[in-house]
């Protein structure tokens, strides 16, 4: 009796925490059959300094996203982005540098856990529309000019005042080609793998504080008539304040502070801030 007791207790405990679900979670999957969405507008200021120059980027990049759930433990979410980014060197010279649609991205997650601790599994693809661009002004269009895989887990824990969840995605980009005034160039395939941490913390009855650290790391990969594309490791670390307008609404402001280290010797330092506004929805 007391075993079937502690059984039941536990199992209890386990459709506590899966009916424990709220749009501000860090491992956000909502009920069965929930359809969200995700809108943020990001505000770029970064500086690059070469050996020859420096040069300031400036501009801004609209997300959105849309998902639905199939089940407690099953969700897709497709999504793309529209950037608009400008170039500005010391000798006065203003440009766009990246303008346009980006690819849309597929996206699954799949609740292995919903315990005491949550466990979940993503995956997902990029696919590419069209190739990459890039005129003799260095302006691109806002595609990878190939398709991506990419696949991670997420492992996590919610307590009533805080959160925390820590993620590893690994991302293999296939073979891309880029269209140039004069020519076409094919780069090879590459991998990408990226480690993150984030702590959300109650401050109070509506507002939450989201911080988070990322760390990602690019291969180098060499392309047609001997090109090569140096590898880059990427810093990021934010704070985002979040207040909960309803159970089905949340607006979000934050800051990310962005350092990209790469192995190319024509670099010196490349950083900057990311300004962002946003809104999560479901219904």
């Amino acid at each position: 009796m007391k075993h079937f007791l502690a059984f039941a207790v536990l199992v209890a405990s386990g459709v506590t925490h899966s009916a424990d679900r709220a749009i501000y979670d860090l491992q956000y999957l909502p009920k069965a059959e929930t359809v969200y969405g995700f809108s943020t507008i990001t505000f770029l200021d970064r500086r690059l300094e070469t050996s020859n120059q420096d040069t300031k980027l400036s501009g801004y990049q609209f997300l959105q996203a849309v998902g639905h759930t199939i089940n407690d433990k099953l969700s897709f979410e497709a999504s793309l982005n529209y950037s608009h980014i400008s170039r500005d060197v010391d000798s006065g010279t203003k440009s766009d540098a990246v303008k346009g649609v980006s690819d849309p991205t597929i996206t699954s997650r799949y609740r292995l856990m919903d315990e005491v601790y949550r466990w979940d599994l993503l995956g997902g693809v990029t696919i590419s529309r069209a190739d990459a661009e890039l005129d003799s002004d260095n302006k691109s269009n806002n595609l990878q000019g190939g398709h991506s895989l990419f696949i991670g887990t997420q492992h996590g824990k919610k307590h009533e005042d805080y959160q925390w969840a820590v993620t590893a995605l690994w991302t293999h980009y296939l073979k891309s080609t880029t269209e140039t005034d004069n020519r076409s160039l094919d780069q090879d395939a590459h991998n990408a793998l990226l480690f993150k941490g984030e702590l959300l913390n109650k401050v109070a009855e509506e507002s939450f504080l989201r911080s988070s650290v990322i760390i990602n790391f690019a291969e180098g990969y060499e392309g047609d008539e001997s090109s090569k594309t140096a590898a880059y490791t990427t810093y990021q670390v934010g704070l985002e304040y979040q207040h909960l307008i309803s159970s089905d609404l949340l607006l979000r402001a934050g800051v990310d502070s962005v350092i990209v280290n790469t192995l190319s010797g024509q670099i010196n330092s490349y950083d900057g801030f990311n300004f962002l506004l946003g809104a999560n929805y479901q219904i």
